[in-house]
């Protein structure tokens, strides 16, 4: 009698789409090895992992619920902490419940606090380990509870390169928690493809309100004075609305990974949010790209000022947003100058972890190579 798969939940945080972007290729990877993977999220991550994973069993849960009511993001986590506390508390609370009724072999956590579990394996996702908090004492208090936070998982993967080529810089490298740390690399849910230009900018927003429509009321008003076809993609999965504005603007509502993937190949330079995933993805796909970091939001804040410093990526902030002057600077930026480190790390480090977990066994192709199936999955077009 053939042995059935492997269980796997995999639940991202709902803070903008980042979180659960960057799962997508771990899902597909987990799915190539025959495990039987089950998603778990809410909000707008959920919407989109169902629309990119419809066939696959999805479950609602407790939801941390960041709005970003003020320009201070301590003054925002502040008011938020006891209701982020009392969330982590019920979706601990919803796992236990969760894995003892469905069977669930392990857990994979991005950057949701209650997702461990005692018995079974638990890995959490993040490259917030030293999270930039303004004020040494500030800095301490949180990183300490972000410590012990992520300590309470068995594994803590950290999506980035390990070494002077780092993407998140200090949030990931000279930490306390060093010796804990395993690095997967540069993921992205992209694949490198050739694609004809269609337009000169495409604008992708995401993150919480009312940020994110602020920034859409802002660009767009400036986009109509400027002479550049663009592609607006609003990064609200909820909705499927699709409108050509202009003979130089299309707006989409959302976009599929597959979708965005060939817009932005088409495109010269890309208008974001300094989120980090979204980093991830542009230098895989060797893009230039104009950061606007989320008002208050100190880690988008600090990746848009590092890369800025080191010539990669243009930044400015949202209120001295000038596009007819940020657009030209961001096009003379270098990018990101290293494409022989980003090979895929994470499928040699989940195969790693399914054998030490004892949950190899069940997987189908276990003598294939995980790399073959690593570069099939990120294989170039032709």
């Amino acid at each position: 009698m053939a042995s059935q798969p492997v269980r796997i939940l995999v639940a991202p945080l709902n803070w903008g789409l980042g979180h659960a972007t960057r799962c997508i290729p771990i899902i597909r990877y987990l799915i190539s090895r025959g495990c039987k993977v089950i998603l778990a999220s809410d909000g707008s991550a959920l919407a989109l992992l169902r629309r990119e994973f419809p066939e696959l069993e999805a479950h609602e849960i407790p939801s941390y619920n960041v709005t970003y009511k003020t320009g201070n993001m301590l003054i925002n986590i502040g008011l938020k902490a006891p209701a982020i506390i009392r969330t982590i508390y019920r979706e601990h609370k919803w796992l236990k419940a969760f894995v003892k009724a469905n069977d669930i072999s392990a857990v994979i956590s991005d950057n949701r606090f209650g997702l461990y579990h005692k018995t079974i394996p638990s890995a959490v996702i993040s490259h917030q380990i030293n999270i930039p908090i303004p004020g040494w004492i500030l800095y301490w208090a949180g990183n300490l509870v972000n410590h012990r936070l992520l300590g309470k998982y068995n594994d803590i993967w950290v999506p980035d390169i390990n070494g002077p080529a780092s993407l998140s810089g200090n949030m990931s490298h000279q930490t306390a928690i060093d010796h804990r740390l395993t690095y997967l690399g540069v993921i992205s849910r992209m694949k490198q493809i050739t694609a004809t230009k269609k337009f000169d900018v495409i604008v992708v927003l995401s993150g919480p309100e009312p940020q994110r429509t602020n920034l859409e009321h802002i660009i767009l008003r400036q986009l109509a004075a400027l002479p550049y076809k663009c592609l607006m993609v609003r990064g609200l999965p909820e909705i499927s609305q699709r409108v050509v504005c202009s003979l130089k603007l299309e707006m989409v509502s959302f976009m599929t990974s597959e979708e965005l993937n060939e817009a932005i190949s088409q495109s010269e330079l890309v208008i974001s949010r300094s989120g980090y995933t979204t980093v991830l993805d542009l230098v895989y796909l060797n893009k230039k790209a104009l950061f606007i970091p989320t008002p208050g939001q100190t880690e988008q804040e600090y990746l848009a000022e590092n890369f800025k410093k080191h010539g990669v990526f243009h930044a400015q902030t949202q209120d001295k947003l000038n596009l007819s002057v940020d657009i030209p600077k961001a096009l003379e930026m270098k990018g990101f100058e290293r494409p022989d480190l980003l090979h895929a790390i994470y499928p040699e480090v989940l195969d790693e972890w399914l054998k030490k977990n004892g949950l190899i066994s069940s997987l189908i192709n276990e003598n294939d190579a995980s790399g073959k199936v690593a570069n099939d999955m990120h294989k170039t077009k032709k």
